[in-house]
């Protein structure tokens, strides 16, 4: 199983190169379908600022929802994480929102948003992505490309992968 080192500590320093307009081990068993047995699942805070110390772009996205959803494709979609916070581009806006962990759980606080508009699909998406952000019961690095967020009945609710990563799935 895979250690998280601290040598990726440091953090994304740029929030809005993710929101350019350019198109462009296991720490702890669990008997939680968790992914744990594939990756390390990440249980504080330390950790999801190791894993997330660069920004990730979603790659997938299993939101439950009336509409169909698609990821926008004008603007990446992306996460990163950085003294207790979460934050990225939502599809259209910059968001950041306060992220805890009681016993590995984590647990989100409101944080804030930009107010751009766009398209409505887009929008659309937006508002369902920050729901279901904030709905994530566990944070699941895989390999060191692969970062799968959970809720309680979606295992890949969204997942992440690193922007090299992503860029090489869309050719």
């Amino acid at each position: 199983m895979k250690k998280l080192t601290p040598l990726l500590g440091a953090l994304c320093l740029s929030l809005a190169a993710g929101c350019s307009s350019d198109q462009s081990s296991c720490p702890k068993e669990t008997s939680e379908e968790s992914f744990c047995a594939k990756g390390a699942l990440l249980a504080t805070n330390a950790e999801l600022e190791a894993a997330a110390s660069s920004e990730w772009v979603l790659a997938e996205q299993n939101i439950p929802s009336e509409q169909p959803l698609q990821i926008p494709t004008q603007r990446k979609t992306t996460l990163a994480a950085k003294d207790g916070r979460l934050y990225g581009c939502s599809g259209v806006n910059r968001y950041g929102m306060s992220v805890t962990f009681t016993d590995g759980k984590p647990s989100f606080k409101p944080g804030m948003s930009t107010m751009m508009a766009g398209p409505e699909a887009d929008m659309r998406f937006e508002r369902a992505f920050l729901k279901a952000l904030s709905s994530v019961q566990t944070f699941t690095l895989q390999g060191d490309d692969t970062l799968i967020l959970s809720s309680a009945d979606q295992p890949r609710l969204l997942v992440f992968t690193r922007p090299q990563q992503a860029e090489a799935g869309k050719k």
